[in-house]
């Protein structure tokens, strides 16, 4: 049983007391969420800062190989150009940072992974991330298939060129000897 009436001042000014310990209360607990968030997002910044560099090199490797003219990379012999050499070089140089692109999306896996295992992320947090991170790496080997393709299709463009010219100069030897036995 109450010691104090309803209608009571005493019992007014508790009732407040009370009322602002709970919003003082529930603030707090928003302030905590707030910074467990916050924590989480730095532990998760080293990730988004690599992916952000490996995004921006990946693109500058693909920039400068559309920029060159793919008419000079092999000499009519086959064999390659500065130009064509350096083509190789880039292609070469985007799928080595799509892999470290890979393990890193892998690693933050694991990440949000043990964030999840520790309460530090809400179940929705932890499947959304994992959602986005899968696609990522979806992407990503699209991507270096891409180059691996790219990669396989200079050579044997290569081959060919060097086939055709190697044909040109077995037509002019047989005609050259028949000339001669004529």
């Amino acid at each position: 049983m109450s010691k104090y009436s309803v209608d009571s001042s005493k019992y007014q000014e508790l009732k407040k007391t009370l009322a602002d310990l709970n919003k003082q209360e529930l603030e707090a607990a928003n302030s905590n969420a707030d910074l467990k968030k916050s924590i989480v997002d730095l532990r998760f910044k080293p990730f988004d800062d690599a992916k952000e560099s490996l995004d921006n090199l990946i693109t500058d490797f693909d920039n400068l190989r559309n920029m060159m003219d793919s008419d000079t990379f092999m000499e009519d012999n086959g064999s390659f150009t500065k130009q064509g050499l350096a083509n190789i070089s880039l292609i070469n140089q985007a799928a080595e940072a799509t892999k470290q692109q890979i393990a890193n999306y892998n690693a933050q896996l694991a990440a949000v992974e043990k964030e999840y295992q520790n309460h530090n992320i809400t179940e929705e947090d932890y499947k959304q991330r994992t959602k986005d991170l899968k696609s990522s790496i979806q992407q990503a080997s699209q991507s270096l298939n891409g180059y691996e393709q790219s990669l396989i299709q200079v050579y044997s463009d290569q081959i060919s060129k060097e086939n055709d010219y190697l044909q040109e100069n077995i037509d002019k030897r047989k005609t050259a000897l028949t000339q001669k036995k004529a």
